[in-house]
């Protein structure tokens, strides 16, 4: 064990190992306390700024901004992990703000090859609408455009080069190898990106719940849904399970608000037995009250 490691709090080393799950396949997490808490220690009561700060001061993180990303780097990840070769590219830069692309080859799977580009000027798309980056049998890459991630996410752009190597790599025959384009899945772990609050949990049976619909789910609905959702005044996981408890496979702020104002099934019958037990109990009080005083009246 690291002996400088040994010295922190129990908490914080259990912290240390927490990120190396959440980190993505640079050794990157978004620097966001309040969500590493409820990934990592939702009911312990350990201040996560003060544990990542003493982290940092034992040289085992940095901690750092680059524009609108607020980052957290595991220092020597790589030389102690191995990500799967299919694990799509870290969508957070480093301190210099390159963001790290990887090229692929057969079923997407990273070829030991690797550019780091700038942020550019890209059009509108984000990573739940990202064409898988497809393969190709040559071994060199152009060097990747300027516009190759979208200024307002920082996500790869799917119109540029890079996200298109059969446009790019030359076969030793001098024609393009035949490549198949292929939409992007999306996850569970998508979603809770997406919308902050949403659990993995909700994610999960949501993605199950248009399939059983036969409406799976796609990145522009997704997209609508979380705009919605943040209109609303309840949390990302309440709205969605009320979603499907209703059996709605999209969803409209409208919907949820007429659906919580009006009455239940059955409330109102239940609401008129009350009142009606309510008026019962205070005739029979009445009929009791007038019984004792006539007792007391024929005792006299």
């Amino acid at each position: 064990m690291n002996e400088d490691l040994a010295e922190l709090d129990f908490g914080v080393r259990l912290l240390f190992v927490g990120l190396w799950t959440l980190a993505d396949r640079e050794g990157r997490l978004e620097d966001r306390p309040k969500r590493i808490k409820r990934e990592l220690f939702p009911s312990d009561n350990l201040d996560i700024d003060s544990a990542l700060n003493r982290l940092e001061e034992f040289d085992f993180i940095k901690r750092y901004k680059f524009e609108e990303f607020s980052v957290i780097a595991i220092k020597k990840f790589s030389e102690h992990q191995s990500p799967h070769g299919t694990e799509k590219d870290s969508q957070l830069p480093d301190e210099n703000g390159l963001f790290t692309v990887n090229e692929r080859g057969n079923k997407g799977l990273v070829t030991g090859k690797s550019a780091k580009i700038p942020r550019g000027n890209a059009c509108s798309n984000d990573v739940l609408t990202m064409q898988e980056q497809l393969s190709n049998d040559s071994g060199t890459v152009r060097s990747p455009c300027n516009n190759a991630l979208n200024p307002d996410s920082g996500f790869l752009n799917p119109e540029c080069g890079i996200m298109n190597p059969e446009n790019n790599i030359v076969a030793d025959s001098g024609e393009s190898a035949p490549t198949q384009r292929r939409t992007k899945t999306i996850t569970a772990d998508d979603l809770t990106q997406s919308l902050e609050g949403l659990s993995m949990a909700v994610a999960s049976d949501y993605i199950q719940f248009r399939k059983q619909k036969k409406a799976p789910l796609n990145a522009t609905a997704w997209k609508t849904i979380c705009r919605e959702v943040l209109k609303t005044e309840v949390s990302p996981d309440e709205a969605i399970a009320e979603a499907m408890a209703a059996g709605w496979t999209g969803f409209k702020a409208e919907w949820l608000a007429n659906r919580r104002s009006a009455p239940a099934h059955g409330r109102g019958n239940i609401q008129q037995q009350n009142n009606l037990g309510d008026r019962n109990r205070d005739v029979a009080r009445r009929v009791a009250e007038k019984y004792r005083t006539g007792l007391m009246e024929a005792d006299q």
